[in-house]
């Protein structure tokens, strides 16, 4: 998602100009990721205008974005700074074009706020494919800090695929971890026929 790229873009420049007299390297890489982000999102600007096309690929014969895509996301939330780990269960299979995209949004949007919001922390990716669809959840450990999390912003990143249909919610937290930490759970649902 663009706003996700610069999220990320704005967290990298933060990073560079903190370390550009003290970590000239470490000032270096936040730049190339910045760059690299950038013309990611340039790619996702191509993406977004023919988004509703028929087939599988994007722009420039590349693929969608979907959950076999979702190592390199994974890996740019780490460089970011986030400790991610990802558990997988259920039998892996081939998904929808637009529901493969929603569910590797919704991750991306749920580790955006992450970042966001929480810092440089650790998360955790559950998928599990069912018969009837997907289920999803992302959480975090919250603020490094300690703070409680922000409130719900208006923003539309997990709104709008809860407008798709899909269910989105915040559940209650286990004990010890109330008011701390994010967490987004989603179930994708296969239409009748498997589409």
């Amino acid at each position: 998602m663009i706003s996700h790229s610069l999220g990320v873009m704005l967290v990298q420049a933060g990073a560079a100009r903190g370390a550009v007299e003290a970590a000239p390297a470490t000032a270096e890489a936040c730049l190339s990721s910045i760059e690299r982000v950038g013309r990611e999102a340039l790619t996702e600007v191509r993406r977004v205008l023919v988004l509703m096309r028929d087939d599988d690929t994007a722009p420039g014969g590349g693929p969608r974005p979907g959950l076999r895509g979702l190592g390199p996301l994974i890996r740019q939330f780490e460089e970011a700074g986030l400790t991610i780990d990802v558990e997988v269960s259920g039998e892996p299979r081939s998904l929808p074009a637009a529901l493969d995209l929603s569910a590797y949004r919704i991750l991306q949007e749920g580790l955006t706020n992450t970042l966001k919001h929480a810092g440089p922390v650790g998360a955790h990716v559950s998928i599990r494919y069912e018969p009837d669809g997907i289920d999803l959840e992302m959480a975090d450990d919250g603020p490094a800090d300690g703070r409680p999390p922000p409130a719900a912003a208006a923003g539309h990143g997990l709104i709008g695929h809860a407008r798709a249909g899909q269910a989105l919610r915040r559940p209650p937290l286990p004990p010890g971890r109330e008011g701390r930490g994010f967490v987004v759970r989603a179930r994708l649902l296969l239409g009748l026929d498997g589409s």
